[in-house]
C-alpha cells in the first residue's frame, strides 16, 4: 500500500485506463468521429456483438447480393426483350409501309385505267349525235335511278351533289322520267336545219 492510502494495484488500473483513453483520443478527429472508416466485415468481427447479430448481418448481406444479382438479370432480360420488340415493330412498320405503297400503286393504276376508259367513252360519245340511242343509254348508265325509300329500310337521305342547295332530298323523278324517255325514244334531229345555219 502507498503512503496516501491507495494501493499500488489501483494505480496500475488507473494508468491502464488512462492509456486506453489516450489511445482512443488519438484515433479520433476533432469532430468526435474516428478518422478511419470501419467496414462491415470488421464490425461483424468485433467481439462485443452477439453471435445471432453477426449471423443475421452475414445472411442480410448475402440476401442483398442475391437480390442485386436477380435485379441485374431482370434488367438484362428486359433490355433484351425491349430490343427484340423494337426490332419486330420496325419490321412490321416496314412491311406495312411497303404494302401501303404497293396498294397505292395498284389503286393508282386502276384509277388511270378508269380515266382512260372514261376518256375513250366520252370521245366515242362526243362523236355521236343526240338522236342515237347509244348516247342516252350511256347517260342512263351514269345516272343512279334507285332512290332511297323509307319503306325499303334505307334511313339515309339521298346525297346532294351540290352542297349549297337547301333541300338535299329534292325530287328528281321528272329528270329520271325524261332520261328514260330519251333512252327509249331518242329525239329526231333535222339535219338540214342544222346545216342551213
Amino acid at each position: 500500500m502507498s503512503t496516501d492510502g491507495f494501493s499500488d494495484h489501483d494505480d496500475t488500473d488507473f494508468i491502464s485506463q488512462f492509456q486506453a483513453m489516450a489511445k482512443n483520443l488519438t484515433s479520433e478527429n476533432f469532430s468526435g468521429y474516428p478518422e478511419t472508416a470501419v467496414d462491415s466485415s470488421e464490425m461483424n468481427n468485433t467481439p462485443d456483438q452477439p453471435e445471432c447479430i453477426k449471423k443475421w448481418a452475414i445472411e442480410f448481406e448475402e440476401r442483398i447480393r442475391i437480390k442485386d444479382g436477380n435485379e441485374q438479370k431482370k434488367l438484362s432480360l428486359l433490355e433484351e426483350q425491349g430490343s427484340k420488340d423494337l426490332h419486330n415493330w420496325a419490321m412490321q412498320y416496314r412491311e406495312s409501309l411497303s404494302r401501303a405503297i404497293k396498294d397505292s400503286r395498284a389503286h393508282e393504276k386502276e384509277l388511270r385505267a378508269e380515266q382512260t376508259a372514261a376518256a375513250e367513252a366520252s370521245s366515242s360519245i362526243s362523236g355521236a349525235d343526240a338522236s342515237q340511242a347509244v348516247l342516252w343509254d350511256r347517260v342512263c348508265q351514269l345516272c343512279n335511278f334507285v332512290s332511297p325509300n323509307p319503306e325499303d329500310g334505307s334511313s339515309t337521305p339521298p346525297v346532294s351533289r351540290h352542297p349549297g342547295t337547301k333541300d338535299p332530298s329534292k325530287d328528281l323523278n321528272r329528270m329520271r322520267i325524261l332520261l328514260l324517255q330519251l333512252k327509249q325514244q331518242p329525239p329526231v334531229i333535222q339535219r338540214n336545219a342544222i346545216h342551213a345555219n
